[in-house]
């Protein structure tokens, strides 16, 4: 393997981000071809088999201390898809793109980075950076030209970015707003350790307040406080002043997104407050009888109360759950739960899709495989001041929202451009977390390293030289 074969393999992974973030989302709520995702998945899933197939060939592989965890999601996962045949017609391809995706996707990225950590991180770390304003020039195309020309009552929900969607049924606007957070948690952390110069940093947190904005994603005003008290914690000492007035300038901005929210959506509604429009946000998660029979809306706590008081849910099947699939409809069916709850969404997020499909053990499971790898997030503290101790820092983030996000949205395991940054970020914490042991799977122990590496930690070497990126 030379470097060619190595640029090559970092070249389909950039491109892989491109068409997930960038490309699938844009071509379905363009051209109203909703299959377009499935094409998605199905691409990535050929460009990994082929990969992890190579191990079998060259029987050479640097998974050594990824985890038994994902071993056992996937036994798990393959029982549910058993299971599932017996109660929903739900087809198996569902089943790997919802479940599937996440571990098996960590396991290619994870062979990607062997040596290209810095090289990978100088560019998600830009991706995060840029991608607010790439994001607020489809907002606003969408808000102010796509909206109002819906039928629906609310045309706010077409607002969905780069992430996909129907213009007349809603579409993506959690993924967007996950990345979002993303590139605020990015901006905030790379100006407090001045990596990031005052006019980049105001370009990407105006530009996703813009977004935010036009968007109307209230729960902005749950998640975004809740992510700068988790990275104010973990700063470094020399930049808690910066941490200080960091956090003030948020809540000042966020405090004018509620005030905007006020103006352009609820001043018929509501007496013009900002606290109903968070009241309302908060509601819409923790209330247990937030329920519409006539739009079929459930809340979250609604949606996991429904589950938890089903009378006709036996043990067997809260332990294991109905299969894979079975409170949702999809281009292949109707799951059963789905029929029977008809027309409430009862699978309002991803923990009660878990539940449904999956029963209590593989949702513990799950949750599992999240905080196994947020803890190699801390059990090595990683203190480098490259754009690689950067990005461990923001992807022990992207982990972190993803547990808080389970309760609220299915994006987590319904979005393939959420799902894939976060693969990326498990990935990249367990990369970074054991080091390049793959050398020593290719030769190192016997102390010498073939082209590939050398070439490898040639290319570290000489980003190292150049110094910061931003």
């Amino acid at each position: 393997m030379d470097m060619v074969k190595i640029n090559s393999r970092v070249f389909v992974l950039y491109g892989i981000f491109v068409l997930c973030i960038l490309v699938q989302g844009v071509v379905s709520y363009y051209s109203g071809m909703s299959n377009v995702m499935y094409i998605a998945y199905i691409a990535v899933y050929v460009i990994v088999f082929f990969d992890l197939m190579s191990i079998l060939f060259t029987r050479r592989s640097d998974l050594k201390g990824f985890g038994r965890s994902f071993i056992v999601y996937l036994c798990l996962l393959a029982v549910s898809l058993v299971i599932s045949l017996n109660y929903n017609a739900i087809s198996a391809l569902n089943g790997l793109r919802v479940y599937a995706f996440l571990p098996v996707v960590s396991m290619y990225i994870y062979r990607v980075l062997g040596g290209n950590e810095e090289r990978m991180a100088d560019a998600v770390l830009r991706l995060f950076l840029y991608l607010p304003v790439i994001e607020l020039v489809f907002c606003a195309h969408q808000h102010f030209v796509v909206a109002p020309m819906r039928g629906g009552f609310a045309s706010w929900d077409a607002v969905v970015g780069t992430f996909g969607g129907d213009p007349n049924g809603g579409g993506a606007s959690g993924a967007l707003l996950f990345y979002l957070l993303i590139s605020f948690s990015a901006a905030f952390w790379l100006f407090a350790t001045k990596k990031v110069s005052w006019g980049k940093f105001i370009i990407c947190i105006l530009s996703s307040f813009g977004c935010v904005a036009l968007a109307e994603v209230k729960a902005i005003f749950i998640f975004l406080p809740i992510l700068f008290i988790f990275l104010a914690a973990q700063s470094p000492a020399k930049s808690y002043l910066r941490v200080v007035l960091l956090l003030v300038f948020g809540m000042v901005m966020l405090v004018g997104v509620g005030v905007s929210y006020q103006e352009m959506y609820y001043s018929d509604k509501f007496s013009g407050t900002i606290e109903s429009t968070i009241d309302d946000s908060v509601r819409y998660v923790t209330d247990i009888d937030k329920v519409n029979y006539e739009t079929g809306e459930v809340g979250r706590a609604a949606s996991i109360n429904i589950w938890a008081g089903d009378p006709d849910v036996t043990w067997e099947r809260r332990i294991l759950g109905f299969g894979v699939g079975s409170s949702r409809v999809t281009n292949t069916g109707r799951g059963f739960i789905y029929e029977k709850y008809y027309p409430l969404r009862v699978a309002a997020s991803s923990i009660n899709q878990l539940l449904w499909d999956i029963g209590v053990v593989g949702t513990i499971v799950w949750f599992v495989m999240f905080i196994l790898v947020l803890s190699k997030g801390y059990s090595r503290e990683e203190h480098r001041g490259d754009e690689r101790g950067d990005l461990f820092n923001i992807s022990r983030v992207v982990v972190f929202l993803s547990i808080l996000y389970a309760v609220y949205d299915r994006s987590v395991i319904e979005e393939i451009s959420v799902q894939l940054i976060i693969a990326f970020s498990f990935a990249f914490i367990m990369r970074t977390h054991y080091g390049n042991r793959s050398y020593r799977a290719v030769g190192v122990s016997s102390g010498s390293l073939d082209l590939a590496d050398r070439n490898s930690l040639c290319a570290v070497s000489t980003n190292r030289s150049r110094g910061g990126i931003f």
